[in-house]
């Protein structure tokens, strides 16, 4: 993506970051905001820069070609290319696109997950029917999508994870929905495991909806970044229950059920023996002030990780969404020519867009010498061992010369 930082002050209704395509190259952002198209009224005035992709690329959506970029964008490991402004015009271009259509199933998911909670918790018949036949309707809606998508993908439909649960959470919701409407609503606020099964699997599914939110990435790298510090937690909380199970007769599930409220800040020393408070003192130090302040640390090292990566990993979560919805225009394939991808911005002056760059840079620059660093390192040691093998060999030869000279004198 080519930007000219040439900033024209004009009169542009549109909202900016504004982008299209064509299939010739303009000159001039006056060529752009002239157009019939693009230009609404003459009410705002905006100081614009221009920029336009240098190759022409088909951006139909639904074409094989749109499809393969996307595809090979959202694989790439050089997570560094997600922020350059071609792929963040070309993102940008897409999900105006279809900003509309994610949005409604995003809304219809919204309203799918309000009316289990309403039917969970509402005791009048007639409302949970009603509740009971949306709740149907809406998972048909949900059903013939994931048709769509498997009418579109063939094969490769059964190699993402998120469709077997979306299939058991509609087959989920299809048999809890005829269940109650046949022999009653009997199980839709009790301990049912059917209504359990649903309810559990209508809020994972639902999680789609905050796909795009950078503090879901946060969630996921803090859940795996803290699979050792459980590890160190469980060791200690099963360590105080086992010492604490000494000094009276309480089960192995009740001393750990104590040890586990100790961390959450629920005990009572009132009736413990000078022992026991002990055993609490040392536990409270090391399970509680210890271990809590260690997670505290590793989650702030996770949102600084996660933080400074946020751009690529939202771009790559938008660009998943737009190609799930791309992958299912399958009568699209074909069609499409090549044209150039083009995008106006207001002008925010180039000292700031340098310095973000130069921080990228440095970074990208760090990274570089690592790696350099490290084949350097592996070449040296592969030398090395090449040499100490040699040397080891020599050595293995000047013995077995000094041994036979050795044979020859002492005959």
């Amino acid at each position: 993506m080519i930007i000219k930082f040439e900033p024209k002050i004009v009169h542009f209704a549109k909202r900016l970051p504004y982008y299209f395509s064509t299939n010739s190259p303009i000159s001039s952002i006056s060529d752009i905001t002239s157009d019939s198209g693009v230009q609404e009224s003459l009410d705002t005035s905006k100081s614009l820069v221009k920029g336009h992709s240098r190759l022409k690329f088909n951006f139909f959506e639904g074409s094989e070609n749109s499809i393969a970029i996307l595809r090979a964008l959202v694989e790439t490991e050089r997570t560094e290319a997600l922020r350059t402004e071609f792929v963040q015009a070309l993102v940008g271009y897409k999900w105006n696109k279809f900003f509309r259509i994610i949005a409604t199933f995003a809304f219809i998911d919204i309203l799918d997950l309000i009316t289990l909670i309403g039917i969970v918790f509402f005791n009048d018949e007639f409302i949970l029917q009603i509740l009971t036949i949306l709740l149907l309707v809406f998972n048909m809606i949900f059903f013939m999508i994931e048709v769509l998508q498997f009418v579109s993908l063939g094969k490769k439909y059964f190699r993402d994870l998120q469709n077997y649960i979306d299939l058991l959470k509609i087959f989920g919701c299809f048999s809890f929905g005829t269940y109650v409407l046949v022999d009653g609503f009997g199980i839709t606020n009790s301990s049912h495991w059917l209504t359990f099964l649903v309810t559990l699997l209508s809020f994972l599914q639902s999680l789609v909806i905050f796909q795009t939110r950078h503090y879901i990435g946060l969630i996921e790298a803090v859940t795996v970044d803290i699979v050792p510090f459980f590890v160190i937690l469980i060791y200690f909380v099963l360590g105080y229950c086992t010492v604490m199970a000494t000094t009276n007769d309480l089960n192995f599930v009740d001393s750990f059920k104590g040890a586990y409220e100790l961390i959450l800040g629920d005990f009572d020393t009132s009736n413990m023996s000078d022992l026991q408070w002990l055993i609490f003192f040392f536990g409270a130090i090391f399970n509680v002030i210890m271990t809590l302040n260690l997670l505290i640390s590793i989650i702030s090292e996770s949102f600084d990780k996660i933080s400074f990566t946020s751009k690529e990993a939202e771009t790559r979560t938008r660009m998943e969404l737009i190609l799930e919805v791309e992958e299912c225009m399958f009568w699209n394939r074909q069609k499409g020519i090549p044209t150039y991808l083009y995008l106006l911005k207001e002008y925010e002056g180039e000292e700031e867009t340098s310095w973000e760059s130069r921080i990228r840079k440095l970074f990208d620059f760090t990274y570089e010498i690592r790696n350099t660093i490290n084949k350097r390192f592996d070449a040296l040691n592969q030398e090395l061992t090449a040499q100490k093998s040699a040397s080891e060999k020599q050595m293995q030869e000047l013995q077995q010369k000094l041994q036979e000279i050795t044979q020859i004198l002492t005959s």
